[in-house]
């Protein structure tokens, strides 16, 4: 709350702080609109010191966060140049493949650690402690690839560097690595490093500084060091199939396949024979089933089981018949059985694993009858399967 002091002059005049002048001859009361203007002014003048006022407190408290930042800045200063004045150790430098822990300050006392990045071992101290006529204890290290050597008595120089004129810091071209002795270069056997993780899916070769991966017969190498089977059935001049044989790409090779109709049948298409009308007296041919379909297919011996491989459908016409099917007994029936999918379809199903090379035959048959069991027709897929030795 602001008071003012007012002032009377002579002749009859009031003054305000020497700014405002008021005649005062005639009694205030009669002049009511003159003391009104009075208020207003005193009312400006209160409202006006106090924004004076705030604008002050508010220059006078960003100077003080000015103060208090140049001070941190100037204690910062102070330490990193009292820091700098107890430095008496250079500073660390990390090895090839590893990093330092610690070694900022290097006053006498204090202690670094160095270790050495993912298949690496290190060969040296592996703390230092700087001391007090400004060096470093022991040998700066050396970390060196932790995979096994290779015993083919590969031998190479290697090409060293002189660091800090404490030791020296040898290194191997690609594809070797540092012996006991830190100053000659043995072959890395590649092949034996990834045995069991694989740069190679078949045959790993070990050469000096690298390695080759081999594939067998009837397979080349892929982008991805694996082995991609030579399609030889892609060409005539890779196959020596000749017509009416159709060529059928293998694992590692091909076959030459003849679709050859047996007796009392005939060829009706690609790989379809149907039986022709049989004598009377022929019980022979009566038993015989209608038709008999070739089927075959090559596959690797990692085929994912159970795995379906052919189905079988039956069109007879007759309206209620019904269609049994089964696997016919034979030496390699027991690497199949049969899955109906409905009234006239069902699927040979390849159900054990089977070690390749092989190949293997089975007659899967489909039977239909009517509903009191009479037999309408019988028909049979002749399948041969042949699989490779090798998983691609």
């Amino acid at each position: 709350m602001f008071r003012y002091r007012l002032h009377l002059r002579p002749h009859g005049y009031w003054t305000l702080l020497g700014i405002l002048t008021i005649v005062c001859g005639a009694p205030m009361n009669d002049d009511l609109s003159t003391v009104q203007k009075l208020q207003h002014t005193i009312k400006a003048m209160e409202s006006l010191l106090e924004k004076q006022q705030q604008r002050m407190l508010s220059g006078f408290e960003g100077m003080r966060r000015r103060v208090n930042a140049l001070e941190k800045i100037a204690d910062k200063t102070r330490k990193e140049i009292e820091h700098s004045a107890d430095a008496i150790c250079p500073s660390l430098t990390a090895p090839i493949h590893g990093r330092v822990l610690g070694g900022k300050r290097r006053s006498q006392g204090d202690l670094a650690y160095y270790v050495c990045g993912p298949g690496y071992e290190m060969k040296g101290n592996e703390e230092v402690v700087c001391l007090e006529n400004g060096t470093w204890s022991g040998r700066k290290p050396v970390c060196s690839d932790a995979t096994p050597l290779s015993m083919t008595g590969e031998r190479r120089k290697s090409d060293c560097d002189n660091v800090d004129g404490e030791m020296h810091v040898c290194t191997c071209p690609v594809g070797f690595q540092l012996s006991k002795d830190q100053t000659t270069c043995i072959d890395v056997d590649e092949c034996a490093n990834f045995r069991n993780g694989g740069k190679c899916l078949n045959e790993c070769r070990n050469l000096p500084g690298s390695y080759q991966c081999i594939c067998p017969s009837g397979y080349n190498v892929d982008k991805i060091q694996g082995c991609r089977d030579i399609d030889e059935c892609a060409s005539e001049h890779t196959n020596n199939c000749s017509s009416p044989t159709e060529c059928l790409n293998t694992g590692g090779g091909y076959q030459c396949i003849s679709t050859d109709c047996p007796r009392h049948y005939i060829k009706t298409g690609a790989r379809l024979c149907q039986k022709m009308p049989c004598k009377p007296e022929d019980n022979i041919c009566h038993g015989l089933p209608y038709s008999i379909t070739y089927f075959h297919m090559a596959t690797t011996s990692n085929i994912r089981i159970p795995s379906k491989i052919f189905r079988l459908t039956t069109e007879s016409g007759i309206d209620r018949s019904i269609t049994r099917f089964a696997v016919a007994p034979g030496k390699d029936s027991f690497y199949f059985t049969s899955r109906r999918v409905d009234r006239r379809t069902g699927w040979l199903v390849l159900y054990q694993k089977p070690i390749g090379p092989k190949k293997l035959q089975v007659d899967f048959q489909a039977k239909e009858h009517q509903r009191n069991g009479k037999l309408i027709a019988a028909h049979v897929g002749r399948v041969t399967i042949y699989v490779s030795e090798y998983a691609f």
